[in-house]
């Protein structure tokens, strides 16, 4: 499920989800791991060796992610604080609706399209061509038949905000052609840290767009017009970056175009369901529940839409060796095993520092007005740990070309969530909306290892008992937070401190219990012990 939410839909969101991440400093470890995992499973297609891509992009991404989490979290704290419960809501709802429709624009043959750009990358400009057309043809038609069920489904002047939303966020779908394009392109290259500053760039143009809301008194739409700018900054980035490279210009081959939708229209079936499994509970609170259980459903899903863009960066940057692996099956299995350990070893602790510090995190986003997010957060936080490893299966699955079963795993899950929604949201609210959340995504994984499993081998849990003793030592660090000393602390203070300590202490234990991956080891922590070594060296020298 979160294939389409945090990995092919990740582009197509940015204009309206924004970039609030408050943790995602180990996506470098995970990088560093994949750099030594492909080393030895996959020769490189290129005079760059793979390992140098997925260092440079691990680099990048490093520090993108350290701005993105500080901006990202004072941009929620000012949108939180600035507008109040029902007019957040009000924007969650209007952001979720436009966040539905805007895969109709690509329908997948983006992402097929950097599949067979990697194949055959002496056909790139007309691929690109091909995908620019699609994309154009498109927007308008979307643009419309959106602008129209917006007064359908919100009707009536107590709905004016959510309208008016609406329509300013679908302006960037005009442009969105180009960026569908150069996102192709760019994933081909294997440079997911192209669209890591493009995030930065667009987090930063709302943040300071925000910040002169407040200032100037420019209201609920002065914050829609802070977060339209996210998808401005981060689309004009994107095409920026292909000048001089390839040429972004629109031509009609109806052979080739044909040839890739039969490609592509499983996968904007994905796209399109996925996105629909992603926005559902907001979608659905906002016409059953009042404005607050929004605001609080949509506050926690922030944080939980950050989370699930974290394997994007990971699984992305192998796509073109998993496409390269299709007649390749042992090899296949290999790195789809060391792929899923990084997964599961990556996601427990995140689970554990999520769960733990919730009300923590809630109270730094969005203030004492927002605790009811606290209890939604923990709720969703079980489905994000999950998604880690459906990510992987559903996006193998359609870099070796069984995106039809991609598609009937995401119909699956995506049946499941609405009938859990319809269930749930009338008695539990933005709670019941969790719930269903979190029992689609099990539902994901339960079908991606079962499709895996007839052209694979499904892989195994790392070192289980091992892994969970080190989650076990975390927590039971974590719950530190609990004792008298830490009550008078900020909550910023409590999360940090406790979160930065708490991780140390599972990595400790990784260790200590003989779980920590070697690959993990290898390209991660001894470049980063030596890195610090030499920083440290200067500093001894002059001291003596």
């Amino acid at each position: 499920m979160s294939l389409a939410g945090g990995l092919l839909g990740w582009p197509l969101r940015r204009e309206v989800c924004g970039r609030e991440a408050l943790a995602a400093a180990r996506l470098s470890a995970i990088h560093g791991f994949l750099a030594q995992m492909t080393s030895r499973a996959v020769a490189p297609a290129t005079p760059t060796s793979l390992s140098r891509k997925v260092a440079t992009n691990a680099a990048a991404i490093a520090a993108g992610r350290v701005l993105l989490v500080g901006t990202g979290l004072v941009s929620v704290a000012i949108a939180t604080r600035y507008l109040g419960l029902e007019a957040y809501g009000a924007l969650t709802t209007a952001t979720a609706f436009v966040g539905v429709l805007t895969p109709l624009i690509d329908i997948g043959l983006s992402t097929i399209g950097a599949r067979e750009i990697a194949k055959r990358p002496d056909e790139t400009e007309r691929l690109l061509g091909t995908i620019m057309t699609l994309g154009l043809a498109l927007a308008p038609i979307v643009i419309v038949a959106a602008l129209g069920a917006s007064f359908l489904i919100y009707p009536g002047a107590g709905n004016d905000q959510v309208r008016e939303g609406i329509a300013l966020l679908l302006l960037p779908l005009l442009l969105w052609a180009p960026v569908n394009a150069a996102s192709s392109y760019f994933l081909a290259q294997q440079k997911a840290y192209i669209a890591v500053i493009a995030s930065v760039v667009g987090s930063l143009l709302t943040l300071t767009l925000l910040v002169l809301t407040g200032l100037m008194g420019w209201g609920f739409l002065g914050v829609v017009a802070a977060y339209l700018a996210t998808g401005l900054g981060y689309g004009g980035t994107m095409v920026a970056f292909t000048l001089g490279k390839v040429r972004l210009r629109a031509t009609l081959d109806t052979a080739l175009l044909s040839q890739l939708l039969r490609w592509s229209l499983p996968v904007g079936g994905v796209l399109i369901l996925s996105s629909l499994h992603q926005q559902l509970g907001i979608i659905l609170l906002s016409v059953l529940k009042p404005g607050s259980q929004v605001a609080f459903y949509g506050l926690a899903f922030k944080v939980v839409t950050a989370l699930l863009a974290l394997p994007f960066y990971v699984l992305i940057t192998l796509a073109p060796e998993y496409a390269r692996l299709t007649d390749n099956r042992r090899r296949l299995d290999e790195v789809v095993q060391k792929a899923f350990t990084a997964m599961e070893v990556s996601a427990a602790p995140i689970l554990v520092l999520f769960v733990i510090f919730a009300p923590e995190i809630t109270q730094v986003a969005g203030g004492s007005e927002f605790d009811g997010a606290t209890p939604v957060l923990q709720i969703l936080m079980p489905g994000v740990a999950v998604s880690f490893l459906s990510a992987l299966f559903g996006y193998v699955l359609i870099s070796i070309n069984r995106q039809k079963w991609t598609l009937l795993s995401t119909v699956i899950a995506v049946g499941v969530n609405v009938i859990l929604n319809v269930a749930l949201i009338p008695i539990w609210g933005a709670r019941g909306a969790a719930v269903a959340f979190t029992i689609s995504e099990v539902t994901a994984l339960a079908c991606g290892i079962t499709l895996f499993g007839r052209v694979g081998t499904v892989p195994k849990l790392y070192r289980a008992p091992q892994v969970l003793a080190a989650v076990g030592v975390m927590a039971c660090v974590a719950a530190i937070k609990l004792l008298p000393f830490a009550e008078g602390a900020s909550s910023m203070l409590v999360f940090c401190v406790g979160g930065a300590a708490s991780l140390a202490a599972y990595a400790a234990c990784l260790y200590a219990f003989g779980a920590m991956p070697q690959e993990l080891h290898a390209g991660l922590v001894l470049p980063v012990l030596r890195t610090v070594k030499l920083r440290l060296r200067p500093l001894v020298a002059s001291r003596t």
